[in-house]
């Protein structure tokens, strides 16, 4: 891991503005989400805008999951106006691995518009760019089902370890061609793990973000989507650098339980309040927010999870006007 700490430096601008925030800028380029997560061209023109318009301070790509399971060979849907989906799990056991092995994900049409995405924001804009990666259980939940491998913890526990790390091995490179492209720093989305206990998350999940961790150079950060407060802590012991959590967390509450050199990242509500919202609500749980984490040195004021591309771009400029008043 590199001495310098993208997160920690981020975090001590109180002003700092850092929403999860992609899909909107469909809006302002007249493009829809499929569009852009083919063509990294228009993808990153759509990022410029809305990150110029709205004033935040961190560009984050358009939030896909599917990217991996989709270079593997998976049938993927992609709706014009909605994220993609995987829609076939092809993995029963470790044994099925031997059909993808061979398989070099870095050759994929996807992969290579993200990465080129990446690529293009770094030579064309100066704000710092936090790229996503899917979390290796979430991917091995893509690969297998998520019904599968929740009764895999406990029928063949070993068995699901030897999948959960060819998935992690399958992020570790495609992690190193978004930092070879420019990103300043990458973010894992494990959206399944929200269901586990603590100890299922330090029995098979630990260990196999670590190894992704420590084999990058840039700062990594971890997003589980939905309430989270039960693995906080067990997040915090993955080697991360930062905490992404979503709108149900209690974050004030949590930060005793975060290291100081752990960052917290979020959680502004983003259905709710940000695409439902008023600008004047947006900026009242923004000013109130901020006021609650102003003792904090390790925190980042963000959005709980990615924006719908409807987000009214009053809502978001609002967002950054609270932050940095």
């Amino acid at each position: 891991m590199t001495t310098i700490n993208f997160f920690q430096k981020t975090a001590k601008n109180k002003s700092t503005a850092a929403p999860l925030m992609g899909f909107p800028g469909v809006q302002l380029t007249e493009t829809n989400l499929k569009t852009n997560l083919f063509n990294p061209s228009v993808q990153a023109k759509s990022l410029m805008q809305i990150s110029k318009l709205s004033g935040v301070d961190v560009i984050f790509p358009m939030m896909d999951l599917s990217i991996e399971a989709g270079a593997l060979g998976l049938t993927v849907t992609y709706p014009d106006m909605e994220s993609p989906s995987v829609e076939n799990h092809p993995i029963n056991s470790s044994k099925d691995l031997a059909a993808f092995k061979n398989i070099d994900i870095t050759k994929d049409c996807r992969v290579w518009s993200a990465v080129e995405t990446i690529r293009i924001l770094k030579s064309e804009q100066s704000k710092p760019i936090c790229a996503y990666i899917c979390g290796p259980f979430s991917l091995t939940g893509l690969l297998i089902g998520t019904t599968k491998i929740f009764m895999s913890l406990y029928d063949t526990p070993d068995d699901i370890k030897k999948i959960i790390d060819f998935a992690a091995n399958l992020e570790i490179a495609y992690a190193k061609l978004l930092q070879e492209a420019g990103a300043d720093a990458v973010c894992m989305l494990e959206p399944t793990a929200m269901m586990m206990s603590p100890n299922d998350f330090v029995n098979f999940v630990s260990a196999p973000i670590r190894k992704i961790v420590e084999s990058l150079e840039i700062p990594s950060a971890l997003h589980i989507c939905g309430d989270s407060t039960h693995l906080v802590e067990a997040m915090c012991d993955t080697g991360i650098s930062a905490l992404s959590l979503d709108a149900p967390v209690d974050i004030p509450a949590v930060m005793p339980k975060v290291p100081e050199n752990i960052c917290v990242i979020g959680n502004i509500d983003p259905a709710n309040l940000m695409l439902r919202g008023t600008p004047d609500e947006v900026t009242a749980k923004v000013t109130d927010l901020k006021a609650k984490m102003q003792e904090y040195g390790n925190y980042i004021m963000s959005t709980g999870c990615d924006l719908p591309p409807d987000t009214p771009l009053a809502n978001i400029e609002a967002f950054a006007n609270a932050v940095k008043s």
